[in-house]
């Protein structure tokens, strides 16, 4: 009787025991792989939000260069998270992404390697989380940047946003053709396999989404853009950055898939992200729009 009574109370505390770590893996799981909206802080703001491409280096037939991005909240908050996303002529070509918990700053940098002329950007997503007794608010902002990169040019390596020369212009008009291609592609696919009239929707690559951090999406209020683009971030943060998910089940790794498109219903309903994942498969993600 006494040694079923202390095997009764050793089961019990390893059930314990186990349902306490699983508790801790599980709320840790959660932290660290989420970004999720809550509604804005009306006092809370980025003094700082930025991404560069810089320190752009040849080395034989190949270049390296660097993607830094640095925000910086007005105070410290309970979590902060920051993702970056790559991408070469419409291409993912890599990600960056940190969370730090009661900080006010997040500062990323990652090295690519390309070989080829490209059109280079980078747009990153800083989120912060703020809780205040039983209340969870966030704050959140945009940046981006891009570079023409012209390795093929002579007698040295080009780069630039604005052509300077006739040269430089040309390169420009062949590549945002290769991209807009990309695009192009991705809609026809939209069309065909969504039935949708693409003149209902307002079209925007991802890494065009931090034009509209200083103005409103088309036909929505300040508010109701910033709820809109934080929700959006968070699908493309569970839904992209941390895998695609085929039709078949099987979750692979976003980077060779093509820029997300959004397309945003002009009847401010809903929206669509499309993208096509490295091996051809097209993708489409839907966000409703609540009034």
């Amino acid at each position: 009787m006494k040694t079923t009574k202390t095997f009764l109370i050793i089961c019990s505390a390893l059930i314990t025991i186990t349902a306490s770590l699983y508790f801790f893996h599980f709320k840790n799981n959660q932290t660290v792989e989420s970004i999720t909206y809550f509604p804005l802080d009306t006092e809370a703001q980025f003094l700082d939000a930025k991404t560069k491409i810089m320190n752009i280096k040849t080395d034989q037939n190949r270049y390296q260069f660097s993607v830094k991005s640095y925000s910086r909240l007005d105070r410290p908050t309970y979590l902060r998270q920051d993702v970056t996303f790559i991408f070469a002529g419409g291409i993912l070509i890599g990600k960056l992404g940190k969370w730090e918990e009661s900080t006010d700053s997040l500062e990323l940098s990652g090295i690519f390697t390309e070989k080829d002329n490209q059109i280079v950007r980078a747009i990153s997503f800083h989120h912060a989380e703020l809780h205040a007794k039983e209340t969870i608010t966030s704050s959140q902002s945009m940046s981006d940047d891009f570079l023409y990169i012209i390795p093929n040019a002579l007698p040295s390596l080009v780069s630039f946003q604005t052509p300077s020369n006739e040269e430089e212009t040309g390169w420009k008009e062949v590549l945002d053709k290769e991209e807009n291609q990309i695009i192009s592609t991705n809609l026809k696919k939209a069309v065909r396999q969504l039935d949708i009239d693409l003149a209902e929707f307002h079209i925007i690559p991802l890494s065009l989404l931090a034009n509209y951090q200083k103005q409103p999406l088309p036909s929505f209020s300040r508010q109701k853009s910033d709820e809109i683009i934080g929700q959006l971030w968070e699908g493309l943060y569970k839904n992209y950055y941390l895998g695609i998910r085929k039709q078949n089940g099987q979750l692979i790794s976003p980077i060779g898939s093509t820029v997300p498109i959004v397309l945003l219903s002009k009847a401010k309903q809903y929206l669509y992200v499309i993208f096509q994942t490295a091996d051809n498969e097209f993708i489409s993600l839907k966000q409703q729009i609540n009034n």
